[in-house]
């Protein structure tokens, strides 16, 4: 998903990392007890969480882009994007 977006020294927010834990031990739980219907639950509802708060941030990061201050950093991304095909 978007996490790819976020390694190296990018730093992931709190508010994430909480629930990509979550995520991750909601994980093991559900591997451990498949069959149990509220863990499977809890794991779903945390999935939609999680998909909410990366969608969240990357509109968040395209925002601080499109600011009418901030050309330059609008143009980097630009070229970046362009330059990687």
């Amino acid at each position: 998903m978007s996490l790819i977006l976020y390694k190296g020294s990018r730093r992931i927010p709190k508010g994430m990392r909480k629930c990509l834990a979550r995520k991750r031990c909601l994980w093991r739980q559900l591997c451990f007890r498949n069959n149990d219907p509220i863990v499977n639950h809890k794991y779903k509802e945390c999935v939609s969480h999680w998909r909410y708060l990366t969608k969240q941030h990357d509109i968040q990061a395209e925002e601080t882009l499109v600011q009418p201050k901030n050309l330059g950093s609008f143009y980097k991304f630009i070229n970046k994007r362009i330059s990687s095909q």
